[in-house]
């Protein structure tokens, strides 16, 4: 889930984590699903993040980690009326090829409701670093 957060040049930077809590090995390969939402069981918030970089395979054992960098623009960078900035209160989150999420609060986010502006990024997952 978001590890920690930080800004640069206009933007603020999340980092997701999965570790894998089995017995056994487990892989990951892609990105996340990622979107804000208007709260635990809201509604998502405009359009879920656009996904850069290219994905490979990360083979986690027991106990072992992987992780996706997610960037927020500041959506005062964009045309209020294009955007219609809205605040969120977390992010929902799915795992590479799952259907099953789960709700990340996170304070003061704000995102365009306008699905044609997409100030989410998510980079697909890497091995522990």
């Amino acid at each position: 889930m978001p590890g920690e957060g930080g800004a640069s040049a206009g933007h603020l930077h999340y980092t997701i984590q999965f570790t894998n809590r089995g017995a056994t090995a487990c892989t990951l390969d892609g990105h996340p699903g990622v979107s804000l939402v208007t709260g635990e069981s809201g509604q998502q918030l405009g359009a879920a993040a656009a996904r850069e970089g290219t994905p490979s395979l990360v083979r986690l054992g027991p106990g072992a980690s992987a992780y996706a960098d997610v960037s927020l623009a500041q959506v005062g960078d964009y045309d209020a009326a294009q955007c219609q900035p809205q605040a969120a209160k977390g992010l929902r989150v799915y795992p590479p090829g799952q259907t099953a999420s789960a709700f990340v609060p996170a304070d003061g986010l704000t995102g365009c409701a306008s699905t044609s502006v997409v100030p989410l990024m998510v980079d697909p997952v890497v091995a522990g670093r």
